[in-house]
């Protein structure tokens, strides 16, 4: 069990945004020939539509419409209805929850100056019962109103315009707003992500000034992973930034631009993989327990990255260029690659990370010891959290017919952000550069194991000195010369280099393991084997 909560943690720890495009609130649709065209978005309770014809030549048109209402936000996603005689079998489902509006009329209109439709105040259930229309406004109604939403949900409307004789020449332009009742466009599902994203951009840039302090104070002291932090920082930043000016824009426009979402999501997929590839490198031991990757791991992590960031670019963009709350098979097919890639890089993390340690146990490294414990610490205690939400977030979203909880649908993706902003602060206050990066480096203090020597020989030198704890003082006696015969000058220098590491750099006493490395000892054997798979051949 605490094997799969573990795994949990780690899976949970770059979880991925779930939604697709933005809901736009203004189209615009030119009409040559007779047509039908659905407009859907999600709208509170007394959001303005507005809808209006601008006319080439003077025409005499025939214009019909339904401005269908469920509290089902994914009752009208995705549905191109060309004819009533479609809309029967679409809503037949939860026609108890499903009230309209509708209307028809034949109108003239000119070159001149626009053409405004009027609408009603009727309200209809989808048997047909007539509902309480809305209360009279207390303001005149502002030019071009079509019409008022009577309840909160989701919404969409049906035109269709046709010539009203058989000798016209179609030739019009058709737009249609959906703003809310303060004048705005964001759609209600979506109007939560414009503060939380300036929130998280904020946040981001705390962590990022305070990052660059600390680099700039004690830039003699870095090491190479902090630098991996600060690239990871930047483009958290910058995606949140964007989806910001996303957001930002269509509020005040109603318009989504297309291409500025798809470069988030393009940076969204950089930051995972290097956020998974840093994870990675840390749980190795990298500029801690290991001066280098080496040059497998090295091939190894660039090889992961590549072949990550394409599925997750590729399923990302596939998302995108599909309706929320609809899985195609192409998209099925990008997606289980890219989860069967990312359990395998989760396991590695999992294991390297009880590896490491086990190898900072052994070596008696009681301050590095400390830092990757309370690393795996947080992890442990983010999964719990992790699994109590996915709990919540499946009783809620995933096995109901009608999502009427639609005001928390901004929760199920803005958690995973959050979490990954949280375990991302961990990190930073962990690794953060400070004067003492030298107790966490890798120096040559500690075993000099070559890092092209194999992981079982490895484990074998650690193995020996689990069995006598000795051993390790021995060798860092003969590393700091205390054997070598330099009369006193060599004490004294022996003296120097010990007077430098503080009292709590290696414990005196034997380091108890923890529950993180005895789950991945137990994980990484066999059923009848208490030899780890990294010690088999």
């Amino acid at each position: 069990m605490g094997e799969i909560i573990f795994f949990v943690s780690l899976v949970c720890l770059l979880f991925s945004s779930a939604l697709g495009l933005p809901e736009k609130g203004l189209w615009k649709e030119h009409f040559t020939h007779n047509a039908k065209v659905s407009m859907e978005k999600s709208m509170v309770n007394n959001s303005e539509i507005y809808a209006k014809i601008y006319c080439q030549e003077d025409l005499s048109l025939h214009v019909a419409w339904f401005l269908f209402q469920s509290p089902c936000i994914e009752m009208f996603l995705d549905t191109n209805l060309t004819s009533i005689s479609l809309w029967d079998k679409s809503f037949k489902t939860t026609s108890d929850k499903l009230t309209y509006k509708t209307g028809a009329e034949r109108l003239s209109c000119t070159a001149s100056k626009p053409l405004f439709l009027e609408g009603s105040d009727e309200i209809y259930s989808y048997l047909g019962v007539k509902k309480r229309p809305n209360p009279p406004q207390a303001s005149a109604p502002l030019p071009g109103l079509f019409t008022k939403t009577w309840d909160s949900g989701a919404h969409l409307f049906l035109l269709s315009v046709a010539c009203a004789t058989e000798d016209c020449t179609m030739n019009v332009d058709v737009e249609v707003e959906m703003r809310n009742p303060d004048g705005t466009f964001l759609s209600a599902v979506e109007f939560p992500f414009l503060p939380f994203n300036g929130v998280m951009s904020f946040f981001y840039l705390i962590l990022i000034v305070t990052w660059l302090v600390l680099i700039i104070r004690y830039w003699k002291d870095l090491m190479r992973i902090q630098f991996c932090i600060g690239v990871v920082l930047i483009l958290g930043l910058w995606e949140h930034l964007t989806l910001f000016a996303i957001y930002e824009t269509l509020r005040k426009s109603g318009e989504v631009a297309s291409s500025a979402v798809y470069f988030a999501e393009l940076i969204a997929c950089v930051k995972r993989t290097l956020a998974r590839l840093l994870v990675l490198i840390a749980c190795l031991g990298y500029g801690v327990t290991k001066p280098r990757l080496g040059t497998i791991w090295f091939r190894r992590c660039l090889a992961i990255g590549l072949v990550y960031f394409v599925l997750v670019t590729v399923e990302g963009m596939t998302r995108l260029s599909q309706p929320r709350f609809t899985t195609s098979y192409f998209r099925l097919a990008t997606l289980l690659p890219l989860l069967c890639l990312d359990a395998g890089i989760m396991w590695w993390i999992f294991i390297y990370l009880a590896r490491t340690l086990r190898e900072t146990r052994m070596r008696r490294n009681l301050v590095k010891h400390r830092l990757y414990r309370d690393f795996s610490y947080v992890l442990l205690a983010v999964s719990i959290i992790s699994v109590t939400f996915m709990v919540w977030s499946l009783g809620i979203f995933k096995y109901h017919p009608c999502i009427e909880s639609w005001h928390l649908l901004w929760i199920d993706d803005a958690f995973w952000q959050f979490l990954f902003v949280v375990i991302l602060t961990f990190i930073v206050v962990l690794w953060r550069p400070t004067g003492s990066n030298r107790q966490y480096a890798y120096s040559l203090l500690d075993i000099a194991i070559d890092e092209e020597v194999e992981e079982e020989d490895e484990d074998v030198l650690l193995d020996r000195l689990d069995q006598d704890g000795t051993e390790l003082t021995k060798v860092r006696s003969r590393q700091l010369g205390e054997f070598e015969d330099d009369g006193g000058d060599g004490k004294a220098s022996v003296q120097s280099r010990n007077d430098e590491l503080s009292p709590l750099h290696y414990a005196q006493g034997p380091i108890p393991a923890t529950i993180v490395e005895r789950m991945g000892i137990e994980a990484s054997s066999g059923p009848n084997d208490e030899t780890p798979v990294w010690k088999v051949d």
